[in-house]
């Protein structure tokens, strides 16, 4: 655990797992915002020249709770401006993806010693720009980057259900690469034998009424669960653990599962031999309070977590239930032959990505306009809740009005046509049909 001051390298914290290992395995590091493996050991995969004493602040800014970001020194905490920091090191979540896959690639066994592969992807982090296949979409418009520059939902529920949307497409992105990797210790011939292990840091809230990332009394069990799995050297059926279970477990679990001794000074505990009470072993640090807690932690908390989240987003499983958003999420997938379209609405709507629409190029651009907002035009009393967007003829995703009078939302991206796609904006009509919104600028 970090004391007062201390940042993440390894002069402050020079027993790590790069340090423990570096002696009998070569190492293949990518750490793109600490800088833990000496570049004795690691060279020049560490990107130094990055990490610079500010750099490594607005790092700790960025992923240290409250309790501790006070604790950094004052330098550090006037030079990180946090909140107006694109991604992580500057990088976008694409320029992340891609730096991801190049060390996947690189990954080579064959050597005469042991290999320790190891990767921070910093996604599904936000900004939230990618597809659930990888590719990029635009968040130029007011609102389109996600919470607000305050850094909640500024209570609007709609603008914390296209949170939860786009981060769990940036989610489907990212299970891409551990596919890749699966695939990459496939070919190699190194999975029966690995040790792989995959953590999260922290996680994200989508209570409009809470802040998606500042850890309060209320939002604990969501910004501090994550995921945390292991498979073992040789293990070839899985489990479940309930045990309660803290990422200072990591590396003591390593050093268990590859039978190397742990120092009993080590904060965390190998989760390969369950704990029976955990609860005082460590404590949440929170927004609200002076003081840190340790709550009472249940399994019953994270499906009941689950089941509000998926209550967001009732409308069926897979890809497309994500993009079936709002009251109108029924209607996603459906040919708009089969809808009630009666008329023409008393408004007109601006499509931002209408342009983009009609000329998809994913090959050449790496672009899918997957997320998507517009404006109404007209009488703002008859300016409807939602949307529904179509493409090429089938609904498509549906709109949904935030408090500032935007409509955003997003579309399945199984529905986004190469090349030119016919869209049409359709709005209830009050009488369990549809009526034909026309385009603000034919």
């Amino acid at each position: 655990m970090p004391e007062p001051g201390e940042l993440p390298t390894a002069a402050d914290h020079p027993r790590n797992l790069f340090t423990l290992l570096g002696g009998t395995y070569d190492l293949q590091v990518d750490e793109p915002v600490t800088a833990l493996c000496p570049e004795s050991l690691c060279g020049a995969s560490v990107d130094w020249a990055g990490l610079a004493d500010d750099a490594v602040g607005v790092a700790g800014q960025l992923w240290l709770p409250p309790g501790l970001r006070g604790r950094l020194p004052s330098e550090v905490q006037r030079l990180a401006d946090f909140e107006n920091v694109d991604g992580l090191g500057g990088d976008s979540a694409r320029e992340r993806q891609e730096g991801a896959e190049a060390h996947i690639d690189a990954l080579r066994a064959g050597g005469d010693r042991p290999l320790l592969w190891y990767q921070h992807v910093v996604l599904p982090h936000v900004p939230w720009t990618l597809g659930r296949s990888g590719t990029e979409y635009r968040t130029d418009g007011e609102s389109a980057n996600g919470p607000t520059d305050l850094g909640d939902w500024g209570d609007d529920p709609t603008l914390a259900r296209v949170g939860l949307q786009r981060h769990l497409l940036q989610v489907g992105a990212t299970d891409r690469l551990l596919e890749r990797l699966l695939d990459r210790l496939e070919d190699e011939g190194l999975w029966d034998d690995a040790l792989v292990v995959v953590v999260a840091d922290h996680g994200a809230a989508f209570d409009p009424a809470e802040p998606y990332r500042e850890p309060t009394t209320a939002t604990a069990q969501e910004i501090y669960r994550v995921p945390f799995f292991v498979k073992l050297p040789g293990q070839t059926e899985g489990e479940v653990r309930e045990d309660l279970t803290y990422n200072v477990d990591l590396l003591p679990t390593v050093l268990d599962g590859l039978g190397v001794p742990a120092d009993d000074d080590l904060n965390g505990r190998s989760v390969l031999t369950p704990v029976a009470d955990r609860a005082g072993d460590a404590a949440l640090y929170v927004a609200d309070g002076s003081e840190p807690i340790h709550p009472v932690i249940t399994l019953d908390q994270v499906v009941a977590l689950a089941r509000r989240n998926a209550d967001l987003l009732p409308h069926g499983a897979g890809w497309r239930a994500v993009a079936a958003g709002g009251p109108l999420g029924d209607q996603v997938g459906r040919p708009v032959g089969d809808l009630a379209v009666t008329g023409t609405a008393p408004g007109t709507f601006d499509l931002e990505q209408a342009a983009d629409l009609s000329a998809v190029d994913t090959p050449a651009t790496g672009a899918l306009p997957s997320f998507v907002w517009g404006t109404w035009a007209g009488t703002d009393e008859v300016a409807p809740a939602d949307v529904l967007v179509t493409l090429n003829g089938t609904v498509a995703g549906t709109l949904s009005r935030l408090a500032g009078g935007r409509y955003v939302g997003v579309l399945d991206d199984d529905l986004i046509r190469q090349g030119a796609n016919e869209v049409t904006i359709l709005a209830p009509d009050g009488d369990g049909g549809f009526a034909t919104v026309a385009p603000a600028t034919p």
